[in-house]
């Protein structure tokens, strides 16, 4: 359901479509990794970090998408132009990448950590957004700014963590499957906390009262989570 432009709700086919594809995209992340583990412990920590992780991811992806059937003077529209060219780099490395192993003849291993440093870029730059948001805001509130300090904090902690777990890849410590999905999985984290730190940063600078997604409560209604109609876009 969605929004018509009489105030009433109509039928949004789509979101029934994303309903379904979001959790069974984040249930396959779980799973694979659940798979990969060789503990109950690594098992449990990698069905709980995999759905969480790959369903947020997938809700990014799938508002991004949604994003642009509305208007160029949307908020979601314009936020999603904002960050495609991120992406778009991303997916053209990624393409490079695969070629020079092709002609390469590259035989992939639990060794590499290519994929894992495609994340690292999104990371870092969700750094810088985070440390600009507390040098915007200080100029206009003082030391109010510093509540937001938690986010690079919380950024600075992922990137340790994912450093670490890339430094237990290259020594060879992990299959390649359990490696693959590591990477993969710090990936995804890497491009949700980025959208998360963007998604701040574009409403305080444009002086914005929320930062919530119209259609995060249509998926919400869609899954049965909620009844409210959601906010305009």
């Amino acid at each position: 359901m969605m929004d018509g432009f009489d105030g009433t709700l109509v039928e949004d086919n789509g979101m029934k479509i994303w309903s379904v594809l979001i959790p069974v995209f984040a249930i396959a992340g779980c799973m694979w990794g659940g798979l990969t583990a060789r503990t109950l412990l690594g098992f449990l920590l990698s069905i709980a970090a995999g759905y969480t992780s790959w369903f947020m991811f997938a809700i990014y992806i799938a508002n991004m998408v949604d994003s642009w059937r509305l208007s160029e003077g949307s908020v979601e529209n314009r936020i999603s132009r904002e960050v495609a060219r991120d992406y778009i780099v991303s997916v053209v490395v990624l393409l490079c990448l695969g070629v020079v192993y092709v002609f390469a003849d590259h035989k992939v291993t639990g060794d590499d950590i290519d994929v894992g440093l495609v994340g690292l870029p999104f990371l870092v730059s969700g750094l810088v957004i985070s440390l600009s948001l507390i040098f915007i805001t200080w100029k206009k509130y003082g030391l109010k700014s510093l509540a937001l300090l938690p986010i690079p904090l919380i950024i600075i902690f992922a990137l340790i963590i994912m450093l670490s777990q890339l430094i237990i890849v290259l020594k060879g410590e992990l299959a390649s499957s359990q490696s693959f999905w590591l990477q993969v999985t710090q990936t995804m984290i890497s491009i949700s906390i980025y959208m998360w730190v963007f998604r701040i940063y574009f409403a305080i600078k444009n002086d914005l009262r929320s930062i919530a997604s119209p259609f995060i409560g249509r998926l919400g209604r869609a899954l049965g989570l909620s009844h409210e109609p959601p906010p305009l876009p």
